[in-house]
């Protein structure tokens, strides 16, 4: 009688190195597609924005950083919850991973969103609601980096997957910002029912993401095959 397939069957070094290891090439090939595709029609088919001029085109690195600063903290959400229900050092090592990458594209969206406002508010930062919300999230990913970082190994794990987890909260509250508080922000131009961007925009801006997507993916599979391999290292060595 074949064995039945249990939920941790399935991250099992020897299937997981399997499932993943054709997969790295056929991203990489995707993405570069994706990035291309956006400079040609982000960059170079279309001309300047008759109000902001140039200025317009950091559309594809701000918006994009800014809702990937979000989906990489849900993914970290993900894998911290993971790792409570498991213990599964795999899962908090992802998570640690997760929020560097978080961090830094948080950090890109401040910056990127600060130079876009210059010419449009006249102001490089003004402490508006959905900025300061988003230096809320900066701030958060960087605690949670910098504690990763310093507190031993393993042992603060369960703390600070529960840090994690509990800064959830601001997502919403950083989507919902320019809804709740007046502020200088626009609203999102892009909801689950409609666009006020023109296609011509949108197209690359979505194009955009997607790339950026599945370079993410790519950064945890590569992360996943690493933790296994130290693990494994660290298994082998402690038999020598």
């Amino acid at each position: 009688m074949k064995k039945a397939i249990t939920y941790t069957d399935y991250y099992r070094p020897t299937l997981l190195f399997k499932t993943t290891s054709y997969l790295i090439n056929n991203l990489i090939y995707l993405a570069t597609f994706f990035i291309f595709f956006t400079l040609y029609t982000g960059f170079i088919s279309i001309g300047e924005d008759y109000q902001q001029g140039e200025y317009y085109r950091i559309i594809y690195i701000h918006v994009t950083s800014a809702w990937n600063s979000f989906v990489i903290y849900y993914i970290c959400a993900i894998f911290s919850f993971l790792y409570i229900i498991t213990k599964n050092n795999i899962f908090s090592s992802l998570a640690n991973r997760n929020m560097e990458i978080g961090l830094l594209f948080s950090a890109i969206t401040l910056v990127t969103g600060s130079i876009w406002g210059k010419p449009t508010w006249g102001a490089w930062w003004v402490w508006d609601a959905r900025l300061t919300s988003v230096l809320l999230l900066f701030l958060i990913y960087f605690c949670y980096v910098y504690l990763a970082s310093t507190l031993e190994e393993n042992k603060y794990n369960f703390s600070l997957s529960v840090y994690c987890l509990i800064g959830t909260l601001i997502i919403p509250i950083i989507k919902k910002s320019v809804e709740w508080w007046n502020t200088l922000h626009q609203v999102s131009s892009i909801t689950q029912s409609e666009s006020h961007i023109h296609i011509y925009i949108l197209t690359p801006l979505l194009t955009m993401w997607i790339a950026s997507i599945i370079l993410i993916a790519i950064y945890n599979v590569y992360n996943i095959r690493y933790s296994l391999l130290i693990n494994k290292s660290m298994k082998y060595g402690s038999h020598t």
